[in-house]
């Protein structure tokens, strides 16, 4: 078992809200959740291992749910899936009590499922421990580029905001690891994937220039937005 995730979509959600006429409160709460799965199934992929049948579990938060049970094993190319309660009223928490009130509610249903599957659940409480210590976020940082004349060097970092958003961030710094300049955050979509494709096409544009695509491939014009930064 490496990953419990709560059917967060990846795309930010001004664009879900634009797809979908509005988010409802359910949307919403699933968005809010994903620093928090994302931070708890990272340490679950970093500590001791489950010893499970399914690689996977997926968390639905349903309106109509009024408690979990997970019954029989109910595989989906070597996962489950399981509708659980909404905790709507979540949503009403400050930010990072929000993220620590939903980090508790996934653990909760993991340590469900481990007894009802004779799971150990030691590496589940080191992973509740784990995302935590982080302060429940979850985000990426790409190995620096250095410039054409090696006085600097620039990295791209994206992190997941309180409401599941993501943002890309482009940073440079000195060789003493001094940040010397750093750009807007820039929305983008919320996966790996999309992260490492946006590291790769970072550039140095001459030795004070350095261009990225925060969201390569985006479908969507207004999201296709490029990063710029300027050294002084």
């Amino acid at each position: 078992m490496t990953t419990i995730d709560l059917w967060s979509p990846d795309a930010p959600t001004a664009f879900l809200e634009e797809q979908s006429d509005g988010l409802g409160d359910v949307d919403r709460l699933r968005a809010a959740g994903k620093a928090s799965w994302r931070s708890y199934s990272q340490a679950l992929r970093d500590g001791p291992p489950i010893s499970a049948r399914a690689s996977w579990a997926r968390l639905i938060f349903d309106e109509g749910t009024t408690s979990f049970d997970p019954g029989d094993v109910a595989e989906t190319d070597g996962g489950e899936v399981h509708r659980v309660p909404a905790p709507l009223e979540l949503l009403g928490l400050p930010d990072l009590q929000r993220r620590t009130a939903l980090l508790e509610v996934i653990h909760g249903h993991a340590l469900t499922l481990a007894r009802r599957r004779r799971w150990d659940d030691g590496p589940l409480h080191w992973a509740y421990r784990a995302a935590l210590a982080t302060g429940v976020s979850w985000g990426r940082s790409s190995r620096p580029k250095s410039s054409p004349d090696r006085r600097h060097r620039a990295t791209a970092s994206m992190e997941v905001d309180g409401a599941g958003d993501g943002w890309m961030v482009l940073t440079v710094t000195d060789r003493d690891g001094r940040v010397i300049v750093q750009s807007e955050p820039c929305s983008t979509d919320v996966s790996v994937r999309t992260f490492n494709a946006a590291a790769r096409t970072l550039r140095w544009q001459g030795p004070a220039t350095v261009t990225m695509q925060a969201w390569p491939g985006c479908p969507w014009r207004r999201f296709d937005v490029g990063l710029r930064v300027d050294l002084p």
